[in-house]
């Protein structure tokens, strides 16, 4: 359909340039025409009526017999620059027509061209747009991912910061019992030593003036070492004896009695009354 238009163009261009090309050699061959005789002038008018029709050569060659013996020598050297002309653009008619169907061809193929590229960009597109959406999903998780990370080490962060605080002063207790013991050993060590030394001068510590924590403590230890004791001894003799008294001694710290004391180390000494039976 494209290549027939275009010769329909060509043509129409073609047609449209002798018919103008054939009117202007009308027009200046009418007044040598006019000069003449009637016939003549039936004859050019008849020549120019039928130039709708015919070709630039044999309107010019009627208007040649038309033309009478005087003017014919200038109308004849314009009628052949008119012939060269109409020559010159047939030529040009017929490289127009040969360079529009090259281009028609050309055009063919740049058509089929743009439609394969089109093709392309349009799945280039296509791909494009769902890179673009895959991108866009990643971009949010991550910006939720960093979000979730700032959080937890802002949570991090402060529960460093308190546990730090936290360490400190366990560390500071720490410290400060320590400290405590160490003043505590010595103390022990010190009545641990008066102790051995002159266990006489010393009232036996009654287990009503100790505190109440440690009276519970006591009477249970000593209970039960009554019992064991009594035990041994009704499985030794066979019968209860009586006793008028009976020592319980508690172990004594891990510092070593001195050496110029005789005597075994001892922490505390409680007294107790009483008779055990089998």
């Amino acid at each position: 359909m494209k290549l027939s238009a275009a010769f329909h163009g060509v043509r129409f261009v073609r047609v449209f340039s002798v018919r103008f090309l054939q009117s202007k050699t009308c027009d200046t061959l009418r007044p040598a025409a006019t000069a003449g005789t009637p016939k003549t002038a039936e004859i050019s008018s008849g020549g120019g009526a039928a130039t709708a029709t015919a070709t630039g050569k044999s309107a010019i060659s009627t208007a040649i017999c038309a033309t009478p013996p005087s003017t014919s020598a200038p109308a004849t050297a314009e009628i052949e620059q008119l012939q060269q002309a109409l020559i010159e653009k047939q030529t040009q008619l017929y490289n127009l027509e040969s360079a529009c169907l090259r281009e028609t061809e050309r055009q063919v193929e740049l058509e089929d061209s743009v439609i394969a590229w089109q093709d392309k960009y349009d799945r280039l597109y296509e791909s494009h747009k769902r890179v673009q959406k895959v991108n866009q999903s990643l971009e949010d998780k991550m910006l939720k991912l960093v979000d979730r990370n700032a959080g937890e080490r802002a949570q991090l962060t402060s529960d460093v910061a308190t546990l730090s605080v936290r360490l400190a002063q366990a560390n500071f207790n720490i410290a400060k019992l320590q400290r405590e013991i160490e003043r505590y050993k010595a103390d022990i060590s010190l009545a641990i030593q008066l102790l051995q030394c002159k266990p006489d001068s010393f009232v036996s510590q009654k287990v009503s003036s100790l505190p109440i924590d440690i009276q519970s403590k006591v009477s249970a230890y000593m209970r039960l070492e009554t019992n064991s004791h009594s035990d041994s001894e009704c499985s030794n003799s066979g019968v209860g004896v009586a006793t008028t008294a009976s020592y319980k001694v508690l172990p004594a710290s891990d510092s070593p009695p001195p050496s110029a004391c005789p005597f075994p180390p001892t922490a505390m000494v409680y007294s107790m009354r009483g008779i055990g039976r089998c």
